[in-house]
């Protein structure tokens, strides 16, 4: 199997723009939340709203007509009625129009009498006697051919399906993955399908492939939404005026695996390249004024990335920081916020008024574990409880669906290696054996073990809770360092320093005229010259046993910056890749022009796993104190407050810590992420 490179920067930046133009012409939002009353399925929590977050979405940034805006919610959202729906779409819509399609409900499989499974979405039965035989369920085929229509008449579809195929339950608090079992599926099955193979006529966003999932439920604002739903707006709310559908669907993707730690299950298909004609992004701007003139409404909210505590001040002749007066967040509600004005001299606030952030407000948020303590001792329970309310970065969750993680004690069958007999079995949990000895497996959101290393004897319970301690302070580490990004003013760092790659491939009899290098106890490696991943991604093929280095250029011609580079284990560890804690403090300084060759300076990354490596690399416009990250004097700089607010940052990050938001400049510093998947 090939090796796939990818390449994401993880920074956007809120721009000012004109009114949006009409980007989406014509939509048609599917939301079916209840199910029990017609079909005898459990509710989901966030489908209805899912509907709600995509209207305003298309209302506010594409501009879409409200009329031109239709819904099928709950028992509306029949068999009929969707396909007339879109037999209706097929009809206004005209040649260049961009249709944009969305469903929230569960996802189910048809399994025809050959070939593979086929992705369906299921719909509620209709309470009419007239349709009491019509199918309860639509495959993605028999979509596709009532779609087929619209494409013809050269518009320009997007169908984004929020529901999953793969029946996964979790028996805590009824489902969390929108999927039924093709078995559980009532009422007249979908229609027979004549062409399994024909192509999809546009771009199909999918939550979920084959055997991937969606997940239900997410807590925002008093409300639940699906999970992806959720971040596919919020990434799509931080794409710019020239980014594409496949772009926002690859940041909503990487923000959604970050927050949810499940497996890569998402699918984009269709063409890469189609922008987001005439989308507008979020403006910041004044939307409200209270008659106190202190008090302000602002119009980006908790889906735009506002936090409390961050600061903005008034945009003027293009310019931002240096302008007097500022407006501190106090309160953010989902699409606004709210905040405290603190006019300078000269400057007063109005509505309308645009804005720009100048400070940002980082909260760590604690992550949440759910005890499944009916199963095992509770003296056992009650000890975990204790030990994990007394880490930082975590708390108890109350429900399985609203947690991060779920603790079982599990009785997985091995054979006399140790190997699970059965790693994929009933609810993706490993199959058991009441003869087998017990195990506590921390586990993800889709309940699968989230690393080998992640599950525990009970032999010793001081050495279960020692080690599930290890194990969880690992995990907040990695996941804070990963998620570590400034989303503001960082987009300033890139592409103003250019990254290439180097591979060093081993090679036994490596001669001239190619470049060699013998490494001591690992024999010769035949060096690649640097190159652009992004300009040849098939010289980015990665395997077991090669050497990764990187080149960074700056392509400033005034300012210098400061680079660190950090690396993400498949096996969720840490380590700094570059600079050691022993080199000079200037060997990070990036000069304007200059170039930063790891490999002449004698820094490389061994692969030696299969699986994800992740690549976090750090700019700064000052230098910080990254290369004593494991040094004692760090950690007495920390314990004094002797640190920077981007030491602070990495410090929160690398120890677990919660507390007082770190307040940061938004134009002082930038990350990128690079993922590599080896081979």
């Amino acid at each position: 199997m090939k090796s796939r490179y990818r390449i994401r920067v993880v920074f956007v930046l809120m721009l000012l723009v004109a009114s949006p133009a009409n980007s989406v012409d014509h939509a048609l939002l599917i939301g079916v939340s209840n199910y029990a009353t017609t079909s005898g399925y459990p509710n989901l929590k966030g489908p209805i709203n899912d509907i709600g977050l995509i209207r305003e979405l298309l209302i506010q940034r594409f501009g879409t007509p409200t009329l031109d805006i239709r819904q099928l919610a709950d028992q509306a959202a029949t068999y009929d009625r969707l396909r007339a729906e879109i037999g209706g779409l097929a009809k206004r819509a005209k040649d260049g129009d961009q249709v944009y399609i969305h469903f929230s409900g569960y996802g189910s499989l048809v399994e025809p009498s050959a070939g593979r499974p086929i992705p369906a979405f299921v719909l509620p039965a209709s309470k009419l006697e007239s349709e009491a035989r019509r199918p309860t369920r639509v495959s993605l085929p028999e979509l596709t051919a009532w779609l087929g229509p619209i494409a013809e008449k050269g518009a320009k579809l997007i169908f984004v399906s929020d529901a999953g195929h793969e029946s996964l339950w979790i028996a805590d608090d009824g489902p969390r993955n929108r999927a039924v079992s093709p078995k559980a599926a009532c009422g007249p099955d979908t229609k027979a399908v004549t062409d399994s193979n024909q192509r999809f006529p546009g771009i199909h966003v999918s939550a979920a492939g084959l055997n991937g999932l969606a997940r239900d439920g997410l807590s925002r604002d008093d409300r639940s939404y699906g999970w992806f739903t959720w971040y596919w707006v919020k990434a799509l709310q931080a794409m710019t005026p020239d980014a594409t559908w496949h772009q926002a669907f690859e940041q909503a993707d990487k923000w959604l695996q970050e927050t949810a730690d499940q497996t890569r299950h998402a699918a984009f298909a269709g063409a890469r390249d189609i922008r987001l004609t005439g989308y507008s992004p979020p403006r910041a701007r004044i939307k409200g004024a209270g008659t106190d003139q202190r008090s302000y409404l602002l119009d980006l909210g908790q889906i735009h990335g506002v936090t409390v505590g961050s600061t903005y001040r008034k945009l003027g002749e293009g310019a931002c920081a240096g302008q007097p007066g500022h407006l501190r967040v106090t309160e953010v509600e989902l699409s606004q916020s709210r905040a405290e004005g603190i006019p300078g001299e000269g400057v007063h606030f109005d509505v309308g008024d645009p804005l720009c952030e100048v400070e940002h407000a980082f909260h760590d948020e604690k992550y949440r574990v759910f005890l499944a303590h009916d199963e095992g001792e509770p003296g056992l329970w009650s000890r975990i409880k204790k030990g994990i309310e007394d880490l930082d970065a975590y708390e108890i969750g109350l429900r399985p669906d609203d947690s991060d993680y779920v603790l079982r004690i599990l009785c997985p069958s091995r054979d006399a290696s140790g190997v699970l007999i059965d790693p994929g079995g009933p609810a993706g949990l490993p199959r058991q054996d009441e003869q087998s000895a017990p195990e506590l497996w921390l586990l993800g959101p889709e309940q699968r073990l989230l690393s080998p290393e992640l599950y525990i004897g009970l032999d010793n319970p001081d050495r279960t809770l020692l080690k599930l301690v290890e194990n969880l302070r690992g995990l907040a580490r990695f996941r804070d360092l990963k998620r570590l990004a400034n989303n503001s003013g960082g987009r300033r760092f890139f592409p103003a320093v250019r990254l290439e790659l180097r591979i060093l491939r081993p090679s036994p009899d490596c001669k001239p005229p190619r470049e060699c290098l013998e490494i001591p106890d690992r024999g010769f490696y035949e060096v690649t010259a640097p190159f652009d991943p992004q300009q040849a991604p098939e010289r980015s093929m990665l395997h077991r046993g090669e050497i990764l280095s990187f080149v960074f250029t700056s392509n400033e011609k005034t300012e210098v910056y400061y680079l660190y580079l950090l690396n993400l284990t498949p096996d969720l560890r840490i380590t700094s890749v570059f600079p050691h804690w022993s080199d000079p403090e200037d060997i990070v300084r990036l000069t304007p022009g200059g170039k930063l060759d790891l490999f002449e300076l004698g820094y490389g990354l061994f692969l030696e796993m299969e699986g994800t490596e992740t690549m976090k690399v750090i700019l700064s416009d000052s230098p910080i104190a990254a290369a004593s990250l494991q040094t004692e004097s760090w950690r007495t700089r920390s314990e004094q407050g002797d640190l920077n607010p981007l030491e602070r940052l990495l410090d929160n990050a690398l120890t677990g810590r919660r507390g007082i938001p770190t307040v940061m400049p938004v134009t002082t510093w930038g990350t990128m992420e690079l993922e590599l998947e080896v081979e």
